[in-house]
């Protein structure tokens, strides 16, 4: 078995610096993953945001008609991110099932855009309250997943 002692002081010097060496290229590859996903969005992540301060406004009042239309705004909003991100796809939703082979924690949003759906398309569909403010979470947890928000 070797000892310190009987290593090459060398040796030790080299071995000491490639551990500091690869600790300092893990610290610059996690920074730059971060900074690269706020990089990507651009002009965009500024027009998202924008778009997003929106849908809480009116996910704030409270009544059922605005929080129909925040899920509805919502769900643009996370079209134009996913856009932003160039997934592939012609439809929100095909361009969602690309993204959530990336991202896992946006399977949830399936849910949140299913509601969507149903309130746009089917005449005299209700919204419980407790539902749209959870639809609401689910679009903004999705989009600060990508990086959007």
């Amino acid at each position: 078995m070797l000892n310190a002692s009987s290593m090459p002081s060398e040796l030790l010097f080299f071995i000491g610096l490639g551990v500091v060496g690869f600790l300092i290229l893990l610290t610059l590859t996690v920074w730059l993953r971060r900074a690269m996903r706020r990089w990507r969005f651009g002009d965009q992540r500024g027009s998202v945001a924008k778009h997003w301060a929106a849908v809480e406004e009116l996910s704030d009042q409270g009544d059922a008609m605005s929080l129909r239309l925040a899920i509805i705004q919502a769900d643009a909003v996370l079209d134009l991110a996913l856009k932003a991100k160039a997934f592939p796809g012609t439809t929100t939703g095909e361009r969602l099932k690309f993204a959530s082979r990336k991202y896992r924690k946006l399977q949830n949003t399936f849910w949140a855009r299913s509601l969507r759906n149903t309130l746009v398309h089917e005449a005299g569909s209700e919204l419980k309250i407790a539902q749209g403010h959870k639809a609401i979470a689910e679009f903004k947890t999705a989009l600060i997943v990508m990086g959007a928000l």
